[in-house]
């Protein structure tokens, strides 16, 4: 288990390339300057943090495995589950997409062992809990991910 001290200053390992956005451009009634705010479709982030979750991940997977994601749970606001497992060990994330004009970066917000009918926050805190989420899985037929409700 991480400490907690180590995880509210945790830092993913490795560079993470920044997610590419799409810029909406903004006109403040104040000053009239144009402000860039990224807009980054969901399906951008599933495909950066699954080539990253490696980099995300807290924990390292057991057994010589590889981190591989199986779900994400989008809340509003871009604050999201993700679901991930090594072939012998399953854990969540919930993280949110800080967004900077340049360089949108993930923060990791809660870290998560499953309970026996629950999962079970180790680290962080869980500010969407109870809140209305989108899933998505992985669909190998069209090669993306694809959301199931």
């Amino acid at each position: 288990m991480v400490g907690f001290y180590l995880w509210k200053n945790f830092q993913p390992q490795g560079n993470i390339p920044p997610i590419q956005d799409k810029k909406e451009e903004i006109k403040s009634s104040q000053s009239q300057e144009e402000i860039s705010r990224p807009q980054i479709s969901r399906q951008e982030v599933m495909e950066s943090v699954t080539k990253n979750i490696s980099n995300l991940s807290p924990v390292e997977p057991v057994l010589g495995g590889k981190w591989n994601t199986i779900n994400f749970w989008f809340a509003e606001n871009f604050n999201f589950y993700v679901d991930y497992e090594d072939g012998h060990i399953l854990r969540r994330l919930l993280v949110s997409i800080e967004g900077k004009t340049e360089n949108p970066e993930y923060k990791i917000i809660g870290f998560f062992e499953p309970g026996d009918d629950q999962w079970i926050l180790k680290e962080g805190k869980n500010p969407i809990f109870d809140k209305p989420l989108d899933l998505y899985g992985w669909d190998g037929i069209k090669s993306e991910w694809t959301k199931v409700n």
